[in-house]
């Protein structure tokens, strides 16, 4: 486009959980069955904006865990139960910034999608 000066983002995902949810859930159709979930926060960069897309879990993840094990034991038993287990990333979204290089501050805007749980826990973290 004439007169444009567009830049390019660079974009990097974070994987920070997975767990199982009924395919149905997920879907909103079909049958029995599991699909696999994972929770990522995405970050995008140019030369002047650090965007998060996205976010974590809080640290303290236990309500909303059990919440979902007790979720996946009246779906499916016992079998519900683990496989709707939260599983963490060994490291949280913090750590695998920091190991990206980006440090809260860095980030200049944060796109919250959707307005749950696992996007909003750890908004606090980024003062900008």
């Amino acid at each position: 486009m004439a007169g444009s000066t567009s830049e390019r983002f660079d974009v990097q995902m974070f994987r920070t959980a997975r767990m199982d949810m009924p395919t149905y859930w997920v879907y909103y159709q079909g049958g029995m069955g599991w699909s696999p979930i994972a929770y990522y926060a995405v970050i995008a960069r140019d030369s002047k904006h650090t965007v998060l897309i996205g976010g974590d879990f809080q640290p303290d993840d236990s309500v909303i865990s059990d919440i979902w094990r007790d979720l996946g034991e009246q779906y499916a038993g016992a079998e519900g139960r683990t496989r709707m287990s939260l599983q963490r990333e060994p490291q949280d979204l913090l750590a695998q910034l920091t190991e990206a290089d980006i440090a809260p501050e860095d980030v200049t805007h944060v796109v919250l999608s959707p307005l749950l749980c696992f996007a909003t826990g750890t908004l606090s973290l980024f003062p900008n």
